[in-house]
């Protein structure tokens, strides 16, 4: 399947954190199961959850219907997390959206410090 450039869902995480990949879908798709996969999303095995499983290993997924958006949740972010991966709406033929994850390095906190003279 092809997937013009403009319709890819760009997202990024710092290292250790949690990346939130939001995807909407179409009117009358509400009521499918809808999922989140990487590689080509041949096999079970390339699904990493489901709107049927809510959570499962550092992935959580929730639906909102009325504003027909699916939004997957990786947490604990690491650099083996980055790539592409897929929204998916299980019908037959399984309707996608691409997804391009861009992980980076751990985000530094600074502490104000007083100083006095």
């Amino acid at each position: 399947f092809f997937v013009p450039p403009q319709s890819i869902i760009h997202v990024f995480g710092y290292e250790g954190k949690e990346a939130k990949v939001s995807c909407s879908y179409d009117e009358g798709y509400e009521s499918y199961e809808k999922y989140l996969c990487r590689n080509d999303c041949g096999s079970d095995d390339d699904v990493l959850i489901r709107t049927t499983q809510a959570q499962k290993n550092r992935y959580s997924i929730s639906d909102d219907k009325h504003k027909r958006v699916f939004t997957a949740t990786i947490s604990y972010l690491n650099q083996n997390d980055a790539g592409k991966y897929w929204c998916g709406v299980t019908r037959r033929p399984d309707v996608f959206s691409a997804v391009d994850l861009e992980v980076r390095g751990e985000r530094s906190h600074f502490k104000a410090e007083k100083r006095t003279k």
